[in-house]
């Protein structure tokens, strides 16, 4: 299973839609800001699975705070990060994916694509993948082990 994880888009769907191009996911997951630009992404690609999680930029909107499933024997807990101070530390998010059980945890909110592993729990940021320098995050599930990377647009 490859899923690519997209962050704070703010407005760059078109980005999004080349990425997703490139790397021809079974999946999506958008970690908000903005959630209209997952709508917009959804009605691009109707035919890929795409989940999207409300971000500190989609006040007001219903959806999604925080994502939590089980793929391919990988427990995955997603957020945007904002609820969590991921800014300063990843404290509160590390002990948020503990609660979850997860393996995985994916988290935007910083612009800033990380990928690294903390405790036994895998964390990836894909970053922004719109603004100056776009970046995404890509995880391959295979066999109940994920692998996850970043890259630049």
């Amino acid at each position: 299973m490859k899923i690519l994880v997209l962050s704070d888009s703010h407005g760059d769907v078109a980005s999004m839609t080349a990425v997703a191009g490139q790397v021809q996911p079974d999946m999506i997951l958008h970690l908000g800001d903005l959630t209209r630009d997952a709508l917009s992404l959804q009605r691009a690609l109707p035919h890929t699975p795409l989940v999207s999680i409300a971000g500190n930029c989609d006040v007001g909107v219903a959806g999604l705070k925080q994502y939590v499933d089980e793929i391919d024997g990988v427990r995955i807990f997603a957020c945007h990060g904002h609820r969590y101070g991921v800014k300063s530390t990843l404290h509160h998010l590390y002990y948020a994916a503990l609660e979850q059980d997860a393996a995985l945890c994916l988290y935007g909110h910083t612009h800033i694509a990380r990928c690294e592993t903390l405790r036994g729990i895998q964390f990836l940021n894909p970053g922004a993948c719109g603004g100056m320098h776009p970046t995404y995050g890509v995880v391959d599930i295979q066999n109940g082990c994920a692998h996850c990377r970043t890259a630049r647009l």
